[in-house]
């Protein structure tokens, strides 16, 4: 009776620890969360600063995956349209934003926003309508948003005598800004007048968007008329855009239209090019000495303006949502509320100058101190319409629009000729989507 007992005990025992062994490695499984993000400053900070507090508070590990620009899509669209679910959060680039809100891909984001009282008021409304909102819900939230204009190493442009302001609402004019490269290229031996891309990819078509807009175009509606779709990049505005993008290329370092943004931003880093045209996530990278040799000696100016044209600037950036195929949209939900919150944004700024997508960074005197360009920021900001349309179809449209470009940058095509193909090619991505008849 008594070695009876014993082994009940000891079988009751044994099934115990099985079945808490079991749950403690359930538990462990779904306390996890992947992220896909492109290999960035922003995703240094989160892994470097804030991901391992998050870890400590709530017990949830986080796990980053970086690709670069031209990986992260193919390998999001692979995991997305198999229903795979191996990555919990991911970020998305602003021309694949309809494509991915009106998939399912996405997660709807109400509920957890109301559960854990996130302030979606924080966000730059235009970013978060264009990025998040989608048939009454909101799916994402914007990320890392951007805007365009000119850096340039202050020595040079002194030696050069060259002044210019670093009002945002004080613009030069295309043909003065010519004779500024003109004067500035290989001044001193070496160094080009400018850096920028010209090449096959989105970063090119958003930088001719840019110029799309100073010359008159799209009413700020980007390249597609807002109301019938038909394609508006083989006008005088769109001709006259490429031509003026295309005739940077003379005062640009050789090679430039194989590069991406890590080559265009080293080259300015390290003092190769004079001018560099970026996105303003990176000043917070030029003005870090520990990285740029530029560092204290950079300033900005505004794109130009043509004519009595309205300015108008052309967004960028990144949205962050959660995979509707998660198991762990909970523990996902937990660290997108955590990660956009006013202190880790904060936070972000500060370190690394990145381009917060919440207003309030860049009124904060703090960082305003440490990163002085965030109030021309904020007001190209105010001044941003150029959206890619959210359309199922925009990532096609900006292929075929960067390759046309690239066409002219590289001395292969007329601009009249690349404009009329793009509308031709572009036609008929419209027809097949059946945005146009």
């Amino acid at each position: 009776m008594k070695k009876s007992l014993l082994l009940k005990l000891a079988v009751v025992l044994i099934v115990s620890m099985v079945a808490i062994t079991f749950l403690l490695g359930c538990k462990a499984e779904a306390a996890e969360v992947n992220i896909l993000g492109m290999s960035c400053v922003w995703l240094d900070v989160l892994e470097e600063n804030q991901i391992p507090v998050f870890e400590e508070e709530t017990g949830i590990e986080v796990n980053v995956i970086r690709l670069g620009l031209d990986e992260i899509r193919e390998k999001l669209l692979i995991d997305l349209s198999s229903g795979l679910g191996s990555y919990d959060i991911y970020f998305f680039e602003q021309g694949w934003t309809a494509e991915f809100l009106s998939s399912g891909y996405l997660e709807p984001l109400g509920q957890y926003i109301d559960k854990y009282g996130t302030d979606t008021s924080i966000f730059f409304e235009p970013a978060l309508e264009y990025w998040g909102k989608w048939k009454g819900d909101i799916y994402a939230f914007p990320w890392d948003i951007d805007t365009r204009f000119f850096f340039y190493q202050k020595d040079i442009f002194e030696e050069a005598g060259i002044t210019v302001s670093d009002d945002p609402n004080v613009h030069m004019s295309p043909e003065e800004f010519m004779e500024i490269l003109r004067k500035v290229h290989n001044l001193k031996e070496g160094v080009a007048g400018i850096g920028y891309l010209g090449g096959r990819n989105l970063v090119s078509e958003i930088e001719w968007r840019e110029m799309f807009l100073i010359f008159g175009g799209g009413q700020g509606k980007y390249v597609l008329d807002p109301e019938t779709y038909e394609p508006l990049v083989n006008s005088p505005e769109g001709i006259a855009a490429t031509k003026f993008y295309a005739s940077w290329s003379e005062y640009a370092p050789k090679g430039h239209t194989a590069w991406a943004w890590d080559e265009n931003m080293s080259a300015f880093m390290q003092g190769n090019v004079v001018i560099s045209f970026e996105p303003s996530v990176f000043a917070g990278i030029f003005n870090d000495p520990k990285q740029s040799k530029v560092a204290g000696n950079f300033g900005w100016f505004a794109p130009p303006q043509v004519d009595d044209n309205p300015v108008k600037a052309a967004y960028g950036g990144w949205g962050i949502g959660i995979s509707s195929f998660s198991e762990n949209k909970e523990e996902a939900y937990q660290f997108l509320d955590f990660a956009v919150s006013k202190e880790n944004a904060s936070e972000r700024a500060e370190y690394a100058g990145v381009g917060a997508s919440q207003k309030f960074v860049y009124q904060d005197p703090k960082i305003i101190e440490k990163h002085p360009y965030y109030p021309f920021i904020y007001e190209r900001l105010q001044q941003t319409e150029g959206f890619l349309p959210r359309i199922t179809c925009s990532s096609e449209l900006v292929d075929i629009l960067a390759v046309q470009i690239s066409s002219v940058v590289m001395g292969q095509k007329s601009a009249e000729d690349a404009m009329a193909e793009a509308e031709k090619q572009m036609i008929e991505v419209l027809k097949r989507t059946g945005y146009i008849k």
